[in-house]
């Protein structure tokens, strides 16, 4: 008798744990990567999305720390192989350590890159698409090096035109060039040019615009994938 309940208990407590496993796998660690240009806010698409992780009660891990306000493309490689460290929560987190639990990544970046030289209102010439090729280059030395350690879900935020319409044409080359490079990591593009007006930083309405879009992928690639 006393074997036959010993092996009860420890089949219940088996039981307990893999089911206490499995509410964890449902759970998502959540990284932001990249620029402040969705203003990282109460308003911003990013606090959007984790607003309704809580709400669902699937929120495991939001981190922003790893953003910078000015960061360009070159940045972010160089925090990756540099292995950036950050406080959070009292404890030390590596961003390699972030990107291999993440569930979900949400990254913007590039874009600083690309406003920097577009600030002074250059003419739409070669040297501009030559520019625009250098930044493409970097972003797919930059999927490279994100897709080796997290191999869950990484949205990327498409480029976005706040000048006048001359640009319009470029911004739909990089996106178009952005579309073919993340279907080759299996990254997800969410083009938010129907979004944008002529701001830099978004306002409340573009973050909430940006953030139904991200709704809609997620219902695509992690909620079915992960919670069906």
């Amino acid at each position: 008798m006393k074997i036959k309940g010993l092996i009860i208990f420890i089949t219940t407590i088996f039981i307990v744990f893999v089911i206490y496993l499995s509410f964890l796998d449902r759970k998502v660690y959540y990284l932001v990567l990249g620029d402040y240009l969705n203003n990282n806010s109460n308003n911003s698409y990013t606090y959007l999305v984790k607003k309704q992780l809580v709400d669902e009660n699937r929120l495991e891990t939001y981190i922003t720390e790893f953003q910078q306000d000015d960061a360009r493309v070159t940045d972010l490689l160089n925090q990756i192989e540099d292995n950036k460290t950050i406080s959070y929560k009292g404890k030390q987190k590596t961003l390699k350590n972030a990107l291999i639990k993440a569930d979900l990544v949400i990254l913007s970046i590039g874009s600083n890159d690309l406003f920097y030289r577009l600030d002074n209102n250059p003419d739409l010439n070669e040297g501009l698409y030559d520019k625009a090729d250098e930044i493409l280059n970097d972003l797919d030395q930059l999927f490279e090096l994100l897709k080796e350690y997290c191999k869950e879900d990484i949205l990327f935020i498409s480029f976005y035109n706040p000048y006048n319409s001359e640009y319009d044409e470029l911004i739909a080359y990089m996106n178009d060039k952005l579309n073919k490079m993340t279907e080759k990591y299996g990254i997800y593009l969410v083009n938010i040019t129907n979004c944008t007006t002529n701001n830099i930083k978004l306002s409340k309405k573009e973050n909430i615009c940006v953030y139904e879009k991200i709704k809609d992928q997620l219902k695509i690639s992690l909620y079915e994938r992960k919670f069906d």
